[in-house]
């Protein structure tokens, strides 16, 4: 019973370490696709289109201000809403005002294909990938990987032989599977920039390190977590701590698995029984006792 136990426990440990790893990459990848993160990133890589996009429309936008409010275009399946007040302002306020429209239309659509779908589409994946519904979809699977966590918890802690070495075992699966992230960023960038511009000629690969952006800052709560859970390991190692919850968790044992024979409940019967006559004894005794002082007293007032 002993070794299925411990095979359990260590198979219940292997999902757990697979399921925070899962979690910090689903962690990293969406903290990474914050807006924030993700505007500066786009800008730089749609720039230089739309810069020569707007440089050739610029002359055109300035003759149309002359008794318009707003210059509208449709370039490459995007439509252009350039306000005139923006146009009087020059070329390159016209340049940074398409640049972030382009952006927040891409983060905010709400793509009408499914997650599977939208990757079959080319035109539609790279966007699809940098927006907000792609973030949203991560954060619903972190939501069910910290239920599927809580449970194997649970299931470890039936199955592991010492309960007190729990969150020591627990700490260190975190801490394991925090360090893979400590260097993620640094290392995805490194090996994108060596990738030669004729093997992605559609520039669809400089997207990639941005979704590593926040790896750093996921291996720093897992660490931070698994650290704590360490010293909460070693505090339940102190004598009369882990005295206490091993008596804690012996009578409970106790109490759930034991059965008792015939005669074992014939024997607990008669020693409760023994045990109730000798205490009504002694409550008689105490009564005469006080009786018999009782009537001291009386006869030394008389």
């Amino acid at each position: 019973m002993g070794i299925v136990k411990g095979g359990l426990f260590v198979v219940l440990s292997i999902l757990f370490f697979m399921s925070l790893l899962i979690g910090n990459l689903f962690l990293t990848i969406s903290w990474s696709l914050e807006y924030e993160n993700v505007k500066p990133e786009i800008n730089s890589i749609i720039k230089e289109n739309t810069e020569s996009i707007l440089n050739e429309k610029y002359s055109s936008m300035v003759e149309h201000c002359q008794d318009k409010t707003e210059f509208v275009f449709i370039e490459q399946e995007h439509v252009f809403e350039i306000p005139c007040d923006i146009v009087s302002k020059g070329a390159e306020s016209v340049i940074d005002y398409g640049i972030n429209d382009i952006v927040e239309t891409a983060y905010y659509t709400n793509y009408s294909c499914t997650f599977f779908d939208c990757f079959s589409e080319e035109k539609i994946t790279q966007l699809f990938l940098v927006s907000e519904q792609f973030k949203n979809y991560l954060e619903g699977k972190l939501y069910f990987l910290l239920v599927t966590g809580i449970i194997l918890i649970l299931a470890m802690f039936v199955f592991i032989e010492k309960k007190t070495n729990l969150p020591f075992v627990i700490g260190i699966i975190f801490i394991i599977s925090s360090l893979p992230f400590i260097k993620l960023n640094w290392i995805i960038s490194y090996i994108f920039s060596l990738i030669p511009s004729f093997l992605n000629p559609t520039g669809s690969l400089k997207f990639l390190p941005l979704f590593f952006s926040e790896s750093y800052t996921a291996f720093l709560i897992s660490f931070i977590i698994g650290v704590i859970l360490i010293i909460t390991g070693i505090l339940l190692k102190i004598p009369i701590i882990s005295f206490k919850l091993s008596r804690l968790f012996s009578k409970k044992e106790i109490t759930e698995n034991k059965e008792f024979s015939r005669e074992e409940v014939k024997k607990i019967v008669k020693e409760e029984v023994a045990k109730a006559k000798k205490e009504e004894k002694t409550e008689i005794k105490k009564e005469k006792l006080v009786e018999k002082a009782k009537k001291k007293e009386k006869k030394k007032s008389k």
